[in-house]
């Protein structure tokens, strides 16, 4: 049985995932965390229809999204002195006379490996999915009609 099966759980799948990415989305920018937009215009959904009526929905974001998400331990290892310098010029950071932007890149790449960046929880609307009151009856109504459906099918 494939997506044409189940329609409406589908359906649903596709509506929750586009919400989910819009309150990501609203988290990340609330917490001023759109230097460049790239995390942001990343983030992605998709419904995998994995047969018999099981659907995975999968969020998805570009790879430094998990330094957003999880942080990064005072102690680390500094991140890359170029990653910096993008997101230096993103907001438009102009270096200081007799200094250039890789200096200061530089220093904040140190400052981040001693005291860390705080983690974001941006992933919470996904995370909380599956303890959704209204997902999960949204879901168990959409497959029960899905089945009915296919019934009424069979009956003709």
């Amino acid at each position: 049985m494939a997506e044409q099966d189940f329609p409406n759980v589908y359906k649903v799948m596709d509506e929750y995932g586009e919400q989910i990415v819009k309150e990501m989305e609203a988290i990340l920018t609330k917490a001023n965390k759109r230097a460049t937009g790239a995390l942001i215009s990343s983030l992605d959904y998709d419904v995998d229809e994995k047969g018999e009526g099981v659907f995975d929905l999968i969020v998805e974001y570009i790879d430094y999204g998990k330094y957003i998400q999880s942080g990064r331990k005072a102690g680390a290892k500094q991140p890359p002195i170029d990653a910096i310098v993008k997101w230096l010029k993103s907001k438009k950071y102009k270096a200081q006379k007799g200094k250039n932007i890789k200096s200061k890149a530089y220093i904040v790449a140190k400052t981040i490996s001693q005291k860390g960046i705080k983690p974001l929880n941006f992933n919470k609307p996904f995370t909380d999915l599956k303890s959704n009151n209204d997902f999960i009856n949204d879901i168990q109504e959409a497959f029960k009609k899905d089945i009915e459906d296919q019934l009424k099918k069979m009956k003709e």
